[in-house]
């Protein structure tokens, strides 16, 4: 293997950094496709009032209007931001409704508890 001096290591290794952080030319279709379900998910999840979710929305309605005036950079990442917002909400969502399933546990266990003590005394 040839060596090279450390200038053309630079060199390449700016070049692909340039090319990694480059403008995105095409529609990001794949990441506002992924916001989308996210959203869904996050609503199915029975998250329907956050705040959060709102954003999420607002956000993915931006990237669309960001893919309309062809500024596909900007769109790919908010619609990155709305997948991640709703990601969030869903996973608030499934952490409530396990609280309340856990509280419900809980009540039915007294219950149970104090059936014992009853029947026992």
């Amino acid at each position: 293997m040839p060596k090279f001096p450390a200038k053309y290591y630079w060199l390449i290794v700016s070049v692909f950094l340039a090319n990694s952080c480059s403008s995105v030319t095409s529609i990001p279709t794949g990441e506002i496709e992924t916001a989308e379900s996210a959203i869904e998910n996050a609503q199915e999840a029975g998250a329907y009032d956050s705040e959060a979710l709102h954003s999420a929305i607002d956000k993915l309605e931006q990237a669309k209007q960001a893919v309309q005036a062809e500024n596909y950079q900007q769109a790919k990442q908010l619609a990155e931001q709305a997948s991640v917002d709703a990601e969030l909400v869903e996973a608030k969502a499934e952490a409530d409704t396990a609280k309340e399933a856990t509280e419900s546990l809980r009540q039915s266990i007294d219950t149970l508890h104090q059936e014992i003590e009853y029947t026992q005394n």
